[in-house]
């Protein structure tokens, strides 16, 4: 490599995460800071190549979005919420953001490599302002997505939260509750001996549930709650992402009383 030296301006509240991040990399050897502690200084004669320059500071620019740039926008914008439902807004945008992390930090290592290859100092705030515009809409509409899906699975808990309150105050009727899961993906309910619940197999109730837009999980919740029973056997015939739901959802409702079999 070039025995230039490629200095990276950063600001000085970063120094922590930016020494961190060069550490953790295992650059310090490649690396000095000047005094004031707002630069860093890269010895390309000791790089392997320009990518490996590359690389790390694609990975510092994503490190950077990721850990300060996408918490600020998220603590700055909501502010109608509380700390934790911010960490809970913040734990969902960055999942969202390692989704799509492979195509971000090839798009990023394409403008870095296009602009070290002619520049040898590089401001990584001015790089991300300026060139890395449509990066700053997309923490917009990563925050905006990660606030939709913080809601949903919150109104999920608090409604999920009632049905167990209304589940532990209900006496138990029955001894044990069979569940068979048919490969169409309807069910069959039926008791410790094998008898069936008539009353609930019933085919008018099951279509009048279907025609209410009710879909199998609550059909099947709303039958296990009328039933009150001790324990749940759970047959599953059909093994597919739709038993796995409602296995999922029975589970989550009646915690300690569900045994699942699988069929072969």
């Amino acid at each position: 490599m070039t025995d230039r030296m490629m200095q990276i301006s950063f600001l000085p509240q970063d120094i922590g995460l930016i020494k961190e991040f060069f550490h953790g990399k295992n650059y310090s050897k490649m690396i000095s800071y000047d005094k004031t502690l707002d630069s860093a200084y890269v010895d390309m004669s000791k790089m392997k190549s320009c990518d490996t320059l590359c690389s790390g500071i694609t990975d510092l620019i994503i490190s950077l979005i990721k850990e300060r740039d996408l918490k600020e926008y998220i603590w700055k914008t909501y502010t109608n919420i509380s700390e934790e439902d911010k960490k809970s807004v913040y734990i969902e945008a960055v999942n969202l953001f390692d989704k799509k992390e492979d195509f971000i930090k090839e798009t990023i290592y394409s403008k870095v490599n296009e602009f070290i290859i002619e520049n040898n100092d590089l401001n990584l705030e001015g790089f991300v302002k300026f060139r890395m515009k449509d990066f700053i809409s997309y923490i917009s509409i990563l925050s905006d997505i990660a606030m939709e899906e913080h809601l949903i699975k919150r109104d999920k808990k608090e409604f999920l939260d009632s049905l167990r309150y209304f589940i532990d105050i209900q006496e138990e009727k029955m001894e044990l509750l069979r569940i068979t899961i048919m490969k169409d993906g309807n069910f069959v309910l039926s008791d410790e001996n094998g008898r069936e619940v008539e009353n609930l197999n019933n085919e008018e109730i099951m279509n009048l549930a279907k025609s209410e837009d009710l879909n199998n999980e609550d059909i099947l919740i709303s039958a296990i709650m009328t039933l009150c029973p001790k324990k749940i056997e759970i047959l599953d015939n059909s093994n597919n992402n739709k038993s796995k739901d409602i296995i999922e959802m029975v589970n989550l409702l009646f915690e300690g009383k569900v045994t699942v079999i699988y069929s072969n």
